[in-house]
């Protein structure tokens, strides 16, 4: 619109409402030369959080700023708008007198209301003489409001060039009208009783047959004939005459009708009179309708949605009320039946379509409907009141007091014989002369008779049942049966025999397995990896959550192969640790495997349209291998097993899958190459081909990464050993050094701190076993390369050694591949030189590729963790990273015990400042081709390195099943300054 008038670019200055303005909008008009200020919808986007957010008192301000754009939430009474603009500046700027009290007003608000107070004073000063009717067609509104503006218009002019009295807004309206009327006045209708037709031709005039005060357009009042006079001299061209106006009186006017019911009227005498056109307006009102559905927004839907459900509560309301007032017949109770079994039908294959997530929805949702309706039913129990001298029986028929059923009972005994068995005979006469359903009642009121002990005996070993479930398996499988058998019973009654078994049975003590109990728990934590989250820290405990990979049932079959231990599948989930989570409890899967993931997500899409029961990317490979782990059959030199073991599917069925790839993205203005998850459309059979073709790389992928994962385990288990020391290093995420409460201008210029956590496994002095130390650096150079991690090994060796009083000989560590960090020509040269910088011999172990997390991830997300809670709650401030280093070493540092008592995990903190980590050492690089598929490095006191396909744990000379899998072994040589 701005653009058609070329209004832009001239800088002018708009205001807003908020049904227009979005902060994108604000944006493009100031990069136009034309800046804004108005208010804004709190679900637009682009808006900060932090001021939506924010709790404000009265009279308190939040402002964020973005560039040019200013965006303020102001709290005012009850209201609490925000006002972006491109002009205003921030703070407080004037004080308003309100009501005797000064209060003060953000700039802003001034700069918007000057904006603004033009267009809404107009709008007002219009609506005051406006006659519009929400009745009329939208046509006629308009062409009414633009004669409201232009009489204003008029007004204001005449109000500016008359000299002396100017008239008020009302009298000059009545003098416009008047001079539009003329000397015409209504013509003279005699008094007669007119017809229907007449009263409904002039339904709109007034009762008392006056006019009304304000006409927008006097020619709505013409006579017909002077209607059709008129386009007739417009046809002709001729000169305008001013024809004679012919007012009419007002009918008596009947009880109004409201809009709908009005249409409501419209549509039934259509349908009536003109079918076809009602028809022609059904099937219009049908493709508008559609297409309003498909452009409405997610708050419109929400709207439409609960008007839909109130309307249809009403409708089924008034269908209820017009069924209870038909009579019941037989016929109409077997047709609505036969409707209810068609229902029925119909949502059992609606329900067998449905997705798990969404029956669990519907149920839930139907769950708390009836607990609602249940809840209403039952009657609220009234609060305890003083008691009555008059006690009530559980019979309601029975309203006698305590001394009239007293007396009535002396009555009966003074009447019997005085001889016991003669009383017993009268009353067993007496009991049988009664009605069968006095009987029953005689009988259950006094808890007389075998079914009543029966019940009873029953009623006692279902409670014993409950109070000790888990000892009581032989009574519940001894009572249940008998229970079941009460349907095939003529009278319901339960055997004699019941009550005698159960009353000797005796609970047998289940089993205790403590030693698979043990081992099953520690199976959970060696399968669990560490996600490097904050929010995976315990906030009470500290401790670091782990995560599974697989299903619990795929770890169970593991566990009992691994194990060769005897455990059900109920047993082993409950010996879950607390701190080992499913996968799904994490709130996103960050980090994964690329090749393991684009599997998985093909594997997910066959599962969906052929039904297949293939869970993951390991399974599809279990079908393509004889064993995962057999190196012959994941390297694809087997002849029994490949890629075309792989179950069949329909090659024509057209389907769409998801997959991980690189693509051409446009990032500041630049065309670069990024990973993004696309999503592919074809047949079965090109998504099957492409499937076949990773499974082949995707079997020696988890081999390699599930063996090396094996050899940490029995890595870690040898720093029992003495003098040996296994190391797991990673760099973290920089942690940002923010503020709590933080100004604006600071938001910009947050300082980072690098975190390089290493776990560290040596033998305890004390008892013997494996303990665990971790050895965070923290440092204020935020480049990580291999010059970083030199440092942090010799600072972390140099505790060890000076502080822990450890007598190293070698070292093992693991860490993931990454080239700039551990696995390039830079570090193989630290490596071959670790004897001549640290007096120890070392080996190198990387983890599978995409699968090293360890850990040194937890302790980087404890750390972080700690610190973001301590400033959250305004306990630290950490500006650096020596602020960083300060808290971590105060909060988190955890010393050994003074007593001199076995404590199996310490945490120390080392700060490295930049200036000591050195990147101009004279040391020549090593380069190693091939290196991407070596994962054992060891360097030897003269300098050679030997490495291997897979790592080797083994003390002395190698099995043959070891060297068949890790494969040949090569050396690399140090010799005049280079390596041959």
């Amino acid at each position: 619109m701005l653009q058609g008038a070329n209004c832009l670019n001239l800088g002018h200055h708009l205001g807003l409402d908020n049904y227009f303005s979005s902060p994108k909008l604000f944006i493009d008009l100031y990069n136009e030369h034309t800046t804004a200020t108005g208010t804004v919808r709190v679900n637009r986007k682009g808006l900060p959080k932090q001021i939506l957010k924010q709790s404000l008192q009265n009279q308190e301000v939040a402002e964020r700023r973005k560039g040019p754009l200013l965006c303020v939430a102001y709290k005012d009474g009850n209201r609490r708008p925000v006002l972006p603009s491109t002009v205003a500046r921030a703070g407080y700027d004037n004080v308003v007198n309100r009501r005797g009290q000064n209060i003060r007003k953000p700039s802003i608000v001034q700069v918007y209301n000057k904006a603004m107070g033009g267009v809404d004073l107009s709008d007002a000063k219009v609506y005051t003489y406006l006659a519009e009717r929400r009745t009329l067609k939208w046509t006629k509104k308009v062409f009414i409001s633009l004669i409201g503006r232009a009489l204003l218009n008029s007004y204001i002019l005449y109000s500016k060039n008359v000299e002396g009295r100017v008239l008020n807004r009302h009298s000059y309206n009545i003098s416009v009208i008047e001079s539009f009327v003329g000397d015409y006045r209504p013509s003279k209708i005699p008094r007669k009783r007119r017809s229907m037709q007449d009263i409904a031709e002039a339904r709109n005039q007034p009762i008392n047959g006056s006019f009304s005060r304000i006409h927008p357009l006097p020619v709505y009042m013409m006579a017909e004939e002077t209607r059709r006079s008129l386009r007739v001299m417009k046809r002709a061209a001729m000169p305008m005459v001013e024809p004679p106006i012919t007012l009419q009186r007002a009918p008596t006017r009947g009880p109004t009708k409201s809009g709908a019911q009005s249409s409501k009227e419209y549509r039934e005498r259509l349908k009536a009179e003109r079918p076809e056109e009602y028809a022609r307006q059904l099937e219009r009102a049908k493709t508008r309708n559609k297409k309003n559905r498909a452009e409405a927004t997610d708050e419109t839907k929400k709207a439409s949605n609960e008007k839909t459900a109130v309307r249809m509560a009403r409708y089924r309301e008034r269908k209820k009320a017009e069924e209870a007032e038909k009579k019941t017949t037989r016929g109409g109770i077997l047709a609505h039946e036969a409707q209810k079994e068609k229902w029925r039908e119909e949502y059992k294959k609606r329900a067998s379509a449905m997705s798990h997530q969404k029956r669990t929805a519907i149920n839930a949702k139907r769950r708390q409907k009836y607990a609602e309706q249940k809840a209403l039913e039952t009657p609220v129990p009234a609060p305890a009141a003083e008691p009555v001298p008059t006690a009530v029986t559980d019979d309601p028929l029975d309203e006698r007091s305590t001394t009239a059923k007293r007396k009535a009972l002396q009555r009966v005994r003074s009447r019997l014989p005085a001889n016991k068995a003669a009383a017993v005979e009268t009353l067993a006469s007496t009991v049988k002369t009664l009605t069968p359903r006095s009987k029953q009642r005689f009988f259950g009121k006094a808890g007389l008779g075998e079914e009543a002990a029966i019940g009873r005996s029953v009623l006692q070993s279902l409670q014993n049942c409950k109070n000790k479930s888990s000892a009581s398996a032989s009574i519940r499988r001894s009572l249940f049966p008998h229970l079941k058998s009460l349907s095939n019973s003529k009278k319901g009654k339960l055997t004699r025999t019941c009550p005698k078994t159960i009353r000797r049975l005796q609970a047998k003590p289940r089993k205790s397995r403590p030693q698979s109990i043990i081992l099953a728990q520690d199976f959970f934590r060696q399968q669990a990896v560490i996600l490097p989250h904050k929010k995976s820290v315990s906030k009470k405990t500290g401790e670091i959550n782990t995560f599974l990979q697989q299903t619990l049932l795929q770890l169970h079959c593991e566990f009992l192969k691994q194990k060769n231990a005897s455990l059900s599948f109920s047993c082993f989930a409950k010996c879950r640790p607390v701190t080992v989570r499913l996968l799904n409890s994490a709130t996103f899967n960050m980090c994964l495997c690329e090749y393991c993931t684009n599997v998985w997500l093909k594997v997910t899409a066959l599962n969906k349209s052929h039904s297949l029961a293939i869970r993951g990317e390991v399974e599809a490979v279990k079908t393509t291998v004889c064993s995962l782990e057999s190196k012959v059959c994941t390297h694809r030199q087997c002849s029994k097993c490949g890629v075309d073991n792989f179950p069949a599917t329909d090659p024509d069925k057209q389907m769409s899958w998801h997959r991980w790839e690189m693509k051409d993205v446009v990032f500041k203005d630049k065309q670069i190459k990024r990973k993004v998850l696309a999503t592919k459309t074809g047949a079965a059979a090109d998504l099957v081909c492409e499937l076949k073709r990773e499974l082949t790389f995707l079997s020696e992928h988890l081999f390699r990464a599930r063996f090396q994962h094996a050899r940490f385990l029995q890595c870690k288990e040898s720093a029992s050993n003495d003098g040996v020391a296994v190391m797991v290093l990673d760099f973290a995420e920089n942690f940002a050094c923010i503020y709590q409460n933080e100004v604006q201008s600071a938001h910009w210029h947050h300082q980072q701190a690098t975190i390089h956590p290493t776990v560290v496994y040596y033998k305890c002095g004390h008892c013997g076993d494996v303990m665990t130390e971790s050895v965070v650096a923290i440092s204020d150079d935020l480049t990580h390369d291999h010059h970083a991690v030199h440092q942090f090994t010799k600072a972390t060796l140099q505790h060890l050694q000076n502080t822990r009083q450890l007598l190293l000989q070698s070292v093992h560590m693991w860490s993931d591949g990454c080239a700039s960090q551990y696995k390039s020509k830079g570090p193989f040269a630290d490596l071959a030189h670790f004897w001549q910088d640290f007096g120890v011999t070392a080996e190198r172990h990387y983890f599978g590729s995409r699968h090293g997390k360890g850990a040194s991830d937890g302790e980087s997300a404890v750390v972080k963790s700690a610190a973001t809670r301590a400033i959250k709650a305004n306990q630290a401030v950490i500006a650096t990273a020596s602020d960083m280093f300060g808290f971590c070493q105060n909060r988190l540092e955890v010393e050994p015990s003074r007593d001199g008592s076995c404590k199996h995990f310490l945490r120390h903190f080392i700060f490295t400042p930049s200036s000591s980590i050195k990147r101009d050492r004279d040391r020549q690089p090593l380069v190693i081709k091939g290196s991407q598929k070596l994962h054992w490095l060891k360097a030897e006191r003269d300098g050679s390195i030997e490495g291997s396909y897979l790592s080797c744990c083994c003390p002395g000379v190698c099995s043959q099943e070891c060297r068949d899998a890790v494969g040949p072994k090569h050396y690399f040589k140090y010799k005049e300054g280079e390596f041959v």
